[in-house]
């Protein structure tokens, strides 16, 4: 009868164990399936703050590209703005020297001609006080010649 009872009681703890062994498997999967989805839900996060981060840092990027080439252009903007307006003012300063000059050709031109004009005058004036005298002198010579 004892070693019946300890059958049972042999029995019954091998059950037990076996029941323990099980749940401790059973734990065992549960944790490598959790840690697998942890694992998992880690690697795909760290792939989406990645993926973000370099998203992030190509429009920032962009942003500066477009900022620099805002500036360059302003700075070229500028530059042919003045340049621009150095050129008009070196042709306004052209053509200002243009019309000095051509004024200065034109006054010489007129003082050539009114000092031509003054020595043909002065020419035909001495011609005409050479004329009369010619003409008194024959009119003096005649008029002595007449009485003489």
């Amino acid at each position: 009868h004892r070693s019946s009872m300890q059958e049972e009681l042999e029995a019954e703890r091998a059950e037990i164990e076996r029941r323990h062994a099980e749940q401790i498997n059973k734990l065992k999967e549960d944790m490598s399936a959790e840690e697998a989805s942890v694992k998992k839900k880690l690697e795909e996060s760290s792939r989406l703050m990645i993926q973000e981060f370099k998203q992030q840092l190509q429009a920032h990027e962009e942003r500066e590209r477009q900022e620099f080439s805002a500036r360059q252009q302003q700075q070229l903007s500028l530059l042919d703005a003045q340049h621009q307006q150095r050129m008009s003012e070196l042709r306004r300063q052209q053509e200002q020297l243009e019309a000095e000059m051509q004024s200065k050709v034109s006054a010489s031109q007129q003082q050539g001609e009114a000092s031509s004009a003054a020595f043909q005058e002065e020419l035909s004036s001495d011609r005409e006080s050479a004329r009369a005298a010619a003409l008194k002198k024959a009119e003096a010579e005649a008029a002595a010649g007449g009485e003489g």
